[in-house]
């Protein structure tokens, strides 16, 4: 029997090279590398992507959270201008893993977004399906888009599995039940997925 896998798309299917961005940050203020993600591209970010933030809006949050004088709000606007989304390695194993499991992008954009994506990923094509905030009319980490996500595919909870790379997320994702990993690197990403695929 197929395992039902819920990924997170950004950051698990698609994602941007960070790292600059991330140090740059790091030199203006003690905070872990997960509170540094969430500041610069957790909800904010995607409503900045989705349109519904203005970038002036954007960097205003950014500025506020950060909270450093020196900080250069006209440096982060170039690192934002620089990104190229691109496939991440679990976009590749859609394909390789497709006998073992159903995949289901469970993300916080909008459907409008996923169509003007699909036209540029393929990986998108190859899930079953895709649900989305305003379908599910929650965000994560809110329990109602996780048991929306299981009604549509017909599971339960406990016989799913979920992949984001948010904590907050998989927390929650793991309170209600389902098999969660936080994904942080390919080499955890591998060690996971093989351990439940049950390969050697």
């Amino acid at each position: 029997m197929k395992q039902t896998l819920f990924l997170d798309l950004f950051g698990v299917l698609l994602g941007k090279d960070i790292k600059p961005i991330l140090n740059y940050i790091y030199s203006f203020r003690n905070l872990d590398k997960s509170k540094i993600y969430e500041i610069i591209f957790g909800e904010k970010y995607m409503q900045l992507e989705r349109y519904e933030i203005s970038l002036n809006e954007y960097c205003h949050y950014v500025e506020l959270s950060i909270n450093n004088p020196m900080f250069d709000i006209d440096q982060l606007v170039n690192y934002l201008q620089t990104f190229k989304l691109r496939e991440l390695p679990m976009a590749k194993k859609l394909e390789q893993y497709k006998k073992q499991a159903n995949f289901y992008i469970l993300t916080n954009t909008t459907q409008a977004h996923i169509n003007k994506l699909e036209k540029q990923f393929s990986c998108l094509k190859q899930c079953q399906g895709i649900i989305t905030s305003d379908l599910a009319m929650a965000h994560k980490p809110s329990s109602k888009i996780f048991y929306y996500a299981c009604e549509v595919v017909d599971v339960e909870p406990n016989q799913s599995v979920f992949i984001d790379d948010t904590k907050i997320n998989v927390l929650k994702a793991e309170k209600l039940g389902f098999n969660a990993h936080h994904y942080q690197s390919e080499t955890e990403l591998n060690i996971f997925l093989s351990k439940l695929f049950n390969l050697k």
